[in-house]
């Protein structure tokens, strides 16, 4: 593993040290799948580092990448995802992929015509489709 993921990894070792994941690693990079036992629809999550050294969150659907500009704000969207005080959207137009992005609460959103917005919380108990 390059320098800046084993440091990633060293850091999420000691802030999650009872988290479980399983370390997917290959090569260079960090690959992290944190496993959600609330039977959830947004799934697991993915905590990966890419070759420019940027930090990615990801769940299983399609076109839910997030990028994460360091580690402190990777911890500071891992817990609050884990309480469901985030939330996650993938907004498709005309069934097409439009944006991700990460909420708070429903109402932040800004409905557009013809988008429809999944919102997905990691216990699956606040999923929405706006």
């Amino acid at each position: 593993m390059n320098s800046f993921s084993k440091n990633i990894y060293i850091e999420f070792l000691l802030n999650y040290p009872d988290l479980i994941f399983e370390n997917e690693s290959y090569d260079e990079l960090l690959l992290l799948n944190i496993t959600n036992f609330n039977n959830a629809k947004i799934g697991n999550l993915v905590v990966l580092t890419l070759e420019d050294n940027s930090i990615w969150i990801q769940n299983h659907f399609e076109n839910s990448a997030y990028s994460i500009d360091n580690f402190e704000e990777l911890k500071y969207i891992l817990n609050n995802i884990f309480k469901d005080s985030i939330l996650w959207v993938i907004a498709n137009k005309n069934k097409i992929w439009f944006e991700t992005t990460l909420i708070n609460n429903v109402s932040q959103i800004e409905k557009e015509p013809n988008v429809t917005y999944e919102v997905f919380s990691w216990s699956g108990k606040n999923d929405h489709i706006l």
